[in-house]
């Protein structure tokens, strides 16, 4: 039979703006014995404001929708923005890159080799990028 190692003591707090969600505010670790403690993690969390931000509109989107099984969101170029990966059962694997503030290049690139594997096969492991095995 297991004995108790240690013990975790999550505090949450309301989430400021609506209310009606909770964050994560402090972890407490707490030693087998019950009373020796580690000092607390704490989280701290900025606070959004819609009000600040203003929707832009995307210009020349790629033909897809993210509801597809085999298109993804994955930042192909390193740019930090989300570029859409497609690998469709026809083959032609390609993505398409975002330029930024909702702005699309035009035409897709295709990879000069794409692995058999699509986003929607099953047991892929997009961490991996292949299927496991």
């Amino acid at each position: 039979m297991g004995r108790l190692v240690r013990i975790y003591r999550f505090g949450y707090v309301a989430e400021r703006s609506t209310g009606t969600h909770s964050l994560l505010e402090t972890i407490r670790q707490i030693g087998a014995d019950g009373f020796s403690e580690l000092p607390p993690t704490t989280f701290t969390y900025t606070q959004f404001d819609p009000a600040a931000y203003a929707v832009v509109s995307m210009q020349n989107p790629p033909p897809l929708s993210l509801f597809n099984p085999d298109a993804d969101l994955v930042d192909m170029n390193y740019d930090g923005l989300p570029d859409i990966f497609y690998t469709p059962s026809t083959g032609g694997h390609r993505y398409y890159v975002n330029r930024g503030n909702g702005s699309w290049a035009v035409t897709p690139v295709y990879p000069a080799q794409s692995p058999p594997d699509r986003l929607s096969s099953p047991g892929y492991d997009h961490r991996r990028g292949a299927a496991r095995g």
